[in-house]
């Protein structure tokens, strides 16, 4: 067949159904769908034809008979500078996105237009049902029926207002010369910066209303705007004193039309006619929504303060809070004072006035002029509603109006009177049959039972918010994308469109969920479901086997249920993988039933894959981290939540893995407690009936009374293989083992060790408290537990003392190697490499799986295991205890962690570790080694955003907390508290070269960084950095250094100990200890420069220490504009910088020469701006 692309190029492909990219008519009466299946062309085909050229699609060309439509119901994208052409007989509708980010590409929306033979149809319209349309470019082209529109993609700035941009700016449209023009939003645009233009008085609303409210407004915007379904996020306005027309639109007038548009976040302040989206409406504003924060005197409201006789406002809601002053008249939640014409709204927001005419939609249906429609048509509203007097749960006043098929929630509101509508129940509200003269599902669309009604334009295989995520239960079997990360707080208000038992479970047990959900990485946060005698609760209730929800993220989620209850699905039948749920609280509540509560999922029958949990989950029976109840499979998974029972299992990761239940490559680190009398705990699984391999625990395991309990399972009826665990297991339980409490007859263990230490009532095992079935390989670690088996078969298993768990070659039949991912056993030696077969020689590790090597790292074992890989990116997605690196029960020796990679300059750390602003505690190194710290040599690396906490670090040179040497690398935005130490032996001379609180020697570069705790060795030693020679720049230290004095210490600094390189915008406060070249900030200053830099550090000398310096103790370098507090160091003279008496020092004018806009701030002292969280000056 001939495809010809607009460049001229014919090709011949019989697999192509088009005829060419301009789809010349075949017969009339057509539909022609753009969809994934089914369809007349997917969006990935049309999509690989926009890259070749401009394409034009008519209704004419589908090949199924229709009503002359044009539909899109697959996402289609494309970077070429091409032109999408859509051309209907009747409608064009656009249900998925459309993205095209090519430099002048562009898109023709043509609907009611003749094409193929098909007459036009005068009512054709063009629709976005719940999409958007995205024009990046620099200069896209976009016309919609007939009319050309400019394309916005920037916020612009404050003076646009007046002074129009060449290139398209939202703050440029409010220009007098932009108002009759059409307008459209080419993407989202964040406007949080507009709460600091023109002195906080904020963005200047589009149109100018004057100040007379009878006369005609002299600048009014007149032409159209499309938001293409784009949102404007973060939007402050606030001009309390203007007289009238204060909101993103100061006035809209006759003709104008403000469509598709998204108003989020929005904090709006006026006098009157205020509302989020429009001040006064004289035009259209159709699909238009507001979450906006609005206060103003009278005609005040979410989205349109007042709605002239002229104006129409159409399948539009808001959720924001309106509040009045002084007294103030007409206030809504959707429109403060109506005259024209409302239909087919919702309000679910507050409203709060201090004077008359208040109402959950509309304040006043009608104004003292007695004109207009003042219609009100299939509305409804749900919002609390305070005020003085003429209160409405719908309407405050009527003048004069109609008020039909329209209703108000008289439980949520607080109201059982209105001006118009009629009031319902909550119940009521979930009912279809309550709403009479709604179109369902035309107009409407609402989750029977469950939610209240929602607009049928806001369903979208393409989610952006949580209206759109609960419109999922409208068509179960669609594949639906997250657009954006979607805040499910308004679930949990109980005035939305939720309840008391907020989100409904998409899917149950009779018509499950059967399609796709691709969360591309966003999170879904503040989730709440409250459904205590229900079965399968959750974001979805019940997923079949064809069913798949990939890459989504869940935070802040609080599910409650009776059986199978779990923040992303309740019964998971189908397949989940890269999903996780992060501080969920998740309960099942049946005193006598409830089972099957996991972290993640409540039961699964289908696979589980790369997926985690944090939180707690608590329940009566099946109880797990990720999930309850187990029959499908769980690979590369794991769970650091808390897991609590009352009876019955409870498990880290899984409650009961039931026979044909997998388990592999995962692990859980949470603690499991027994809150009851009885159960079976375990650290991984509490009841295991199928197979576990290549897995282990790392929580404290607490039982009850009869209850059993293991380190990694309760009670084992299945198998467990190449597995392993190291937490405590206490309590008054009976069958206690730090591996398995039971193994029971016919069940099999083999290729696993326990390091834990157990307490128990009775049969408390080192590995097994009651065995009664097969035991191969197994071992212990007799230092703590002196049986290895409490009662049964005593076969199996080997007491290791904690040396001898050290050496490899102990361990029978465990493969070693090398290779992450792979299914195998990991030993650290003491140098850093790793073993590549078992060895007689001591580690500094017991066998570590490495399956647990993850470059996402939330565990102590896998940032030791990033030995595997010195290249790779990594990064930290939890606060991470490392206290099993000193306590001498985990899988470390008393050298504790072994740094990446220590004292080694041949293969040093080369990758980047992002610790996305969590911290390491309690991290203990214990070694005589050059360049040790977590990481010990780095070279061309980037280490970021990561502290250390409660940490003890000792080598012999080059030592600090977080980098030992930092080789032409990059430390930002990290910081250490760290007991930090050079000389491990404090009887012998000569060690502790280059000791630092952060980094022990620096030849890179480190910014905006800190350190505080103790700073100990023999020479060249700082609270930041011992020795530098790269730069230093907005850092800071409060330390106490000492350079052992005792003995022959020297060059201690505050900051720095030794300094032949840059230090920029840094200081130290703390107390410093040396018997030469001391110095507050820096010790010696050796051909270096320090500039804009101070010291507030207290010099403890005796009589025969040497060159003693406020700022500097020896200088050879160069200072500028630097500073110490000569009151705090007792020291008059240093080797450079300028003395400040204390009082001078909390003076911003004593700092010559220094940046306090964008680098520092006076507090009570200079103190640096941009630092990590929780950083105090």
């Amino acid at each position: 067949m001939n495809i010809r692309t607009t460049k001229g190029c014919i090709h011949w492909l019989a697999v192509i159904t088009m005829l060419s990219c301009a789809m010349y008519a075949q017969a009339a009466n057509k539909d022609f769908v753009v969809a994934p299946n089914g369809g007349d062309i997917s969006g990935a085909a049309l999509s690989a034809q926009l890259a070749q050229g401009n394409v034009t699609l008519q209704s004419s060309q589908g090949a199924n008979s229709g009503s002359g439509n044009l539909i899109i119901n697959d996402i289609v994208t494309w970077s070429a500078n091409s032109t999408l052409t859509l051309v209907a007989s009747n409608n064009v509708i656009i249900n998925t996105n459309i993205s095209a980010s090519g430099s002048t590409a562009g898109l023709v929306i043509s609907p009611a237009t003749a094409n193929g033979g098909e007459s036009p149809n005068s009512t054709g319209v063009y629709g976005l049902n719940g999409a958007a349309i995205t024009l990046s470019g620099n200069t896209p082209s976009l016309i919609i029926a007939g009319s050309p529109y400019v394309v916005i993609n920037s916020l612009g700035a404050a003076t646009d207002a007046k002074t129009p941009p060449a290139s398209p700016t939202l703050q440029g449209m409010a220009a007098t010369v932009n108002l009759a023009n059409n307008f459209a939003l080419g993407n989202d645009i964040d406007a949080t910066v507009t709460s600091t233009w023109n002195s906080g008085a904020g963005f200047t609303p589009i149109g100018e209303r004057g100040d007379d409210p009878l006369a005609p407004p002299p600048n009014p915007f007149t032409g159209r705007f499309d938001g293409l379904g784009h949102t404007i996020g973060k939007l402050t306005i606030q001009l309390p004193s203007k007289k009238l027309g204060v909101g993103l639109y100061g006035v809209t007038g006759n003709g104008s039309v403000v469509r598709n548009v998204r108003l989020v976040d929005a904090t709006v302040a006026g006098n009157h006619r205020v509302g989020g989206l429009v001040g006064e409406n004289n035009g259209v504003v159709n699909q238009c929504s507001a979450k906006s924060i609005v206060t103003g005197v009278n005609n005040t409201a979410c989205l349109v303060g007042y709605n002239t006789a002229s104006g129409v406002v159409s399948n539009s809601y808001s959720a924001g809070a309106v509040s009045t002053s002084k007294g103030g008249l007409n206030v809504g939640a959707l429109v403060g004072a109506n005259s024209g014409v409302i239909r087919n709204c919702y309000a679910t927001g507050s409203v709060s006035g201090n004077g008359n005419n208040v109402g959950g939609l509309v304040g006043s249906n009608g104004d003292v002029l007695n004109t207009g429609p003042r219609q009100i048509l299939n509305c409804y509203a749900t919002g609390v509603v305070a005020g003085s007097s003429a209160i409405g749960g719908l309407v405050g006043a009527n003048s004069g109006g109609t008020t039909n098929n329209s209703y108000w929630n008289t439980g949520t509101s607080g109201k059982t009177a209105s001006a118009g509508g009629t009031g319902l129940t909550t119940a009521q509200m979930r009912t279809k049959a309550s709403f009479t003269g709604f179109d369902f599902p035309g107009t409407w669309i609402i989750v029977e039972g469950m939610t209240f009604p929602l607009l049928a334009f806001e369903n979208s295989t393409t989610i952006y918010n949580p209206f759109q995520l609960q419109l999922m239960a409208a068509n179960l079997s669609a594949n639906y994308t997250l657009g954006a990360d979607i805040d499910a707080s308004a679930t949990r208000t109980g005035t939305s469109i939720w309840g008391s038992s907020g989100f409904a479970p998409i899917g149950n047990a009779i018509t499950p969920f059967t399609g796709n959900l691709d969360g591309n990485g966003h999170t879904i946060s503040s989730l709440m479901i409250n459904m205590q005698n229900s079965d399968n609760v959750g974001l979805f209730g019940y997923t079949s086997a064809n069913a798949a929800i990939n890459n989504v993220g869940m935070s802040n989620s609080a599910v409650t249920g009776r059986n199978s209850v779990g923040a992303l699905a309740g019964y998971n039948g189908g397949n989940i993988s890269n999903c996780y749920a992060e501080s969920a609280n998740i309960t099942g509540t049946d005193s006598t039933t409830s089972s099957g509560s996991g972290g993640l999922v409540g039961t699964n029958g289908g696979t589980i894959g790369s997926c985690h949990t944090t939180g707690s989950v608590t329940g009566i029976d099946d109880v797990g981290g990720l999930v309850g109840v187990n029959s499908g499979q769980v690979t590369g998974s794991n769970s650091l939540a808390t897991v609590a029972n009352a009876t019955g299992q409870a498990g880290g990761l899984v409650g009961t893995n039931e026979q044909g239940g997998s388990i592999s490559a995962s692990y859980a680190s949470g603690v499991v407690g027994d809150v009851g009398i009885s159960g079976e705990m375990g650290g991984l699984v509490g009841l295991n009936s199928g197979s576990i391999s290549y897995s282990n625990a790392l929580g404290r395991v607490d039982c009850g009374d009869n209850s059993s309990g293991g380190g990694l399972v309760g009670n084992n009826g299945g198998t467990i293989s190449n597995s392993y665990a190291t937490g405590g297991v206490s309590g008054t339980g009976t069958s206690v083992g730090a591996l398995v409490g039971i193994n029971a007859q016919g069940a099999t263990i083999a290729t696993t060790y326990a390091t834990g230490s157990v307490v128990g009532q009775t049969n408390v095992g080192g590995l097994v408290g009651n065995n009664n079935g097969t035991i191969s390989n197994g071992y212990w670690n007799s230092s703590l537990n002196q049986t290895g088996i409490g009662a049964g078969t005593n076969t199996g298993a080997t007491g290791l003392t904690a040396t001898q768990m050290l050496v490899s070659s102990n361990f029978s039949n465990f493969t070693i190697t090398t290779k992450p991912g792979t299914q195998g056993w990991v030993v650290v030696n003491t140098d850093g490499s790793l073993q590549t077969s078992a060895s007689t020689a001591t580690a500094a590790t017991s066998p570590l799986l490495a399956t647990e090597y993850s470059t996402v790292i939330d565990n102590a074992h896998q940032l030791q295991l990033m030995l595997m890989n010195l290249g790779a990116d990594y990064s930290l997605i939890s606060d991470l205890d490392a206290s099993g690196t000193g306590n001498g029960r985990e899988v470390w020796g008393p050298l504790g962690f072994v740094p990446i990679r220590i004292g080694n300059t041949n293969r040093p750390f080369t990758g980047i570790f992002d610790g996305q602003q969590h911290s390491i505690r309690r991290l203990t190194i214990n070694r005589w080694d050059d360049n040790v710290g977590l990481f010990g040599y780095t070279n061309n690396a980037t280490i970021r955003n990561v502290g250390l906490t409660s940490s003890r670090i000792s080598g012999n040179n080059n030592v600090g907390a977080l980098v030992g040497y930092n080789n032409n690398s990059t430390v930002s935005t990290s910081f250490a508290n760290a007991h930090v130490s050079g000389v491990t032996n404090p009887d012998k001379d000569g060690f502790g070269d280059a000791i630092g609180g952060l980094v022990g020697y620096n030849r890179g570069n480190i910014d905006h960084s800190y350190a505080e705790g103790i700073s100990y060795g023999l020479t060249r030693i700082g609270g930041l950095v011992g020795n530098n020679s790269g730069t230093i720049n907005s850092s800071a230290a409060r330390t106490n250094v000492n350079a052992r004095a005792a003995l022959t210490g020297a060059n201690s600094g505050g900051l720095v100990g030794y300094n032949s390189g840059q230090i920029s915008n840094s200081y130290t406060s703390g107390n410093v200890i040396s018997k030469k070249g001391l110095g507050g900030l820096v010790g010696t200053n050796s051909n270096g420069t320090i500039s804009t830099s101070y010291a507030r550090t207290g010099l403890l000398s005796s009589p025969s220490t040497k060159d003693i310096g406020g700022l500097a103790g020896i200088n050879s370098g160069t200072i500028n504009n630097s500073y110490w507090d000569t009151t705090t160091s007792g020291q008059p003279g240093s080797a450079g910088g300028t003395g400040l008496t204390d009082s001078q020092m909390m003076q911003q004018t004593s700092f010559s020469g220094w940046d306090f806009t964008d680098i520092w701030e006076m507090q009570t002292y200079p103190a640096l701006r941009n630092m990590p969280a929780g950083y105090t000056p």
